[in-house]
């Protein structure tokens, strides 16, 4: 619908509006695009910077990845190395070793080859001989120092590794005598033992190292082996007696107490005097035991009661007067009593305990414990009056 206007200035004014009126709404129209176009840049930037901090996250996390890796490959490079290393170390000595107990099997080779070949006429299997008599004695050398890993017995495979490196040894001698004289043949028989006699050293090495002992227990052994001969041999004796738990220093303690009487602690002068001591006590236990006064009781050597005897006006003959006829002790009394003496002796009691120290070791009954304390009491009595 239009108007219509015959004034002219009021249609220039009303065009004017109507003109402002669309430039408005123009400007509004372009005020929500350009707000429209914001937002869109805004998400598009947005978008744009969520990729870039994605792709960031997956780079940083493939460098991560890729540092592990080469990190666990340098590790697992190291590692193998390290592994190389130890094993190359663990060789050597090993190597070495073939090499110095080798060296001398194949000096000796060809004397136990002439042998075979002169002497056992195996012509074509001569080869076979030295072969099987080095080749026993390391093979019991080897089943040694498994017996010495596992701490097992090593002396009959000892003794018949040196029989067989004897019979090399001996062999070896014969041919370097026959070809090159008695210092070719001491030559080529020690050359055979050679390899043998390294074996025995790295053995015995292998032996302390599996018992754990030391370099000053190994040469107080060999000290007490060198200055002691029969004072060690005597040790050994009485470990084997005692068993196999036996300490070796109670074992040493022990031989010189059989010996001279004190310990290894006791002076020169103080051992000489107690060997005198112990002759002469020898000589009176010698004579007490054939007099019969010395018995054995539960496996304890202990001195008979001694006699006493008086006359009397009615009877001319001589009664032995002992603390048995003064007190007769029981059946229980006589057992109890075996064993209190053997308590003396042993020194866990006194010469003259009491009731309460015999109940308080044995048990049993007081009135036993009683008796028991009472007859040794007379005893020591009896005995005092013998020696006045």
């Amino acid at each position: 619908m239009s108007a219509t206007f015959y004034d002219r200035r009021a249609e220039r004014q009303v065009a004017a509006a109507v003109a402002d009126q669309h430039r408005a709404d123009a400007a509004a129209t372009l005020a929500d695009v350009e707000l429209r176009r914001v937002q869109v840049d805004s998400a598009r930037a947005e978008l744009l910077e969520r990729q870039r901090a994605a792709a960031d996250a997956r780079k940083n996390e493939q460098r991560q990845t890729a540092r592990a890796e080469r990190t666990a490959r340098w590790a697992g490079l190291r590692s193998t190395l390290g592994r190389v290393r130890a094993q190359f170390a663990a060789a050597v000595p090993v190597l070495v070793g073939a090499v110095a107990m080798g060296a001398p099997i194949l000096i000796g080779w060809n004397g136990q080859l002439q042998t075979a070949r002169v002497v056992l006429h195996l012509a074509g299997l001569a080869w076979v001989y030295p072969v099987a008599l080095e080749g026993g004695a390391w093979w019991l050398a080897y089943l040694m120092h498994r017996a010495i890993a596992g701490n097992r017995p090593t002396g009959r495979l000892r003794v018949w590794m040196w029989l067989l490196a004897l019979l090399a040894a001996g062999m070896n001698f014969w041919h370097g005598v026959t070809a090159y004289g008695p210092i070719g043949g001491a030559g080529l028989a020690l050359s055979s033992l050679l390899g043998i006699g390294l074996w025995e050293l790295t053995a015995g090495h292998a032996r302390h190292a599996a018992t754990g002992a030391t370099a000053r227990q190994a040469r107080t052994t060999l000290t007490r082996w060198a200055r002691f001969p029969l004072l060690s041999i005597a040790a050994v004796s009485i470990a084997a007696t005692r068993g196999a738990g036996t300490d070796q220093e109670a074992a040493w303690q022990a031989g010189w107490t059989d010996r001279y009487g004190v310990g290894p602690d006791a002076s020169r002068r103080d051992r000489r005097l107690a060997r005198l001591i112990i002759r002469a006590q020898w000589e009176s236990d010698r004579e007490a035991a054939r007099r019969g006064d010395l018995v054995i009781v539960s496996g304890v050597i202990l001195r008979t009661l001694p006699d006493r005897r008086v006359s009397t006006p009615d009877d001319r003959t001589d009664t032995p007067v002992t603390p048995m006829n003064q007190q007769k002790l029981s059946v229980r009394g006589t057992a109890l009593l075996e064993r209190v003496r053997a308590a003396i002796v042993a020194g866990t009691l006194p010469e003259t305990p009491s009731a309460k120290a015999i109940t308080r070791q044995f048990g049993g009954r007081v009135q036993t414990a009683i008796e028991v304390r009472e007859y040794l009491a007379g005893l020591h009595a009896l005995t005092r009056e013998e020696v006045a």
